[in-house]
């Protein structure tokens, strides 16, 4: 009986101390004050400080109510929100389709370099914190991904979207252009010869395109913050173990992926939210916007 008891109270104090040693220092680098994209990376967030992990968010948007595990690094008003901007059918216009562009390519840039100017994150860059795990966004450039390279980090990105043309290398996604549709383009995966052969050279220009106008650029930026020692994005990318989408193959086009990329669409919507009366969904192939009935 002493025995089993004693046994019992060696196996208990084991299990809590491995489930102490399971909390994890994450640290959430975000770059880009947009309500839009944060309203999906948030409960992440949260959801990890919920379950005992300490989780530093950088970013723009802090909590309006303090949670436990929660510690916001604000960056609130160091740069202009992105809110209205750009409309879901103007998207498609020719004019805005180089007006997006242009954000990514140079916009998200500027932000980039305002925010590693900011006192608190050169604080940080320059801290003896440590981090096991950096949480950043594939957007525009990487910019946050070097605090993967400060802390000696892996890490997971999530995107608000569907996948970027240039987000799928870092985990090895498949992407063939001939039943895969850009991003950028109003194709399904049932494309004509013509749509293949303008979805494939959209795709390899837009990659090119991002690595000469956003990720040369960054490289160059990146050094002068965090050493000269820093790597290229190109090799900062690779530390990415895992790519979270916000898309699911029972709305957008299904395609195969690799176990580093996963689809979490929803993941932001509330257990308790109701669906409203009337609905607004994006036909992306009449390009047009559909009311809906509940």
């Amino acid at each position: 009986m002493k025995c089993s008891l004693l046994f019992l109270l060696t196996a208990l104090v084991i299990s809590d101390s491995i489930g102490e040693s399971e909390a994890a220092r994450i640290l959430g680098a975000f770059y880009l004050n947009g309500k839009s994209h944060f309203m999906m990376i948030q409960p992440l967030l949260k959801g990890l400080a919920e379950r005992g992990h300490q989780v530093y968010v950088l970013g723009h948007i802090p909590l309006k109510k303090p949670t436990p595990n929660y510690t916001d690094i604000s960056l609130e008003g160091s740069v202009p929100g992105v809110f209205d901007s750009l409309s879901v059918t103007g998207a498609l216009e020719f004019g805005e389709f180089f007006t997006v562009l242009s954000f990514f390519y140079t916009k998200a840039n500027e932000m980039c370099q305002t925010v590693l100017e900011h006192p608190k994150v050169q604080n940080l860059i320059k801290s003896n914190d440590t981090f096991d795990l950096v949480i950043t966004e594939v957007l525009g450039a990487d910019c946050m991904n070097a605090f993967s390279y400060r802390f000696n980090a892996p890490i997971i990105s999530i995107i608000s979207s569907v996948m970027l043309p240039w987000g799928n290398d870092r985990v090895g996604n498949p992407d063939h252009p001939a039943y895969i549709p850009n991003y950028f383009l109003p194709y399904t995966h049932h494309m004509t010869f013509g749509q293949r052969l303008v979805n494939t050279v959209v795709t390899e220009v837009l990659k090119l395109g991002f690595y000469m106008f956003a990720e040369l650029p960054t490289d160059e930026m990146l050094k002068k913050h965090f050493g000269k020692d820093v790597p290229p994005l190109s090799e900062l990318k690779k530390r990415t173990s895992l790519i979270l989408v916000n898309s699911h193959f029972s709305l957008n086009n299904p395609r195969p992926t690799v176990p580093g990329f996963i689809e979490v669409g929803g993941m932001h919507i509330q257990s308790n939210g109701t669906l409203p009366k009337v609905m607004y969904v994006y036909d992306v192939r009449h390009a047009a916007v559909l009311q809906v009935q509940n």
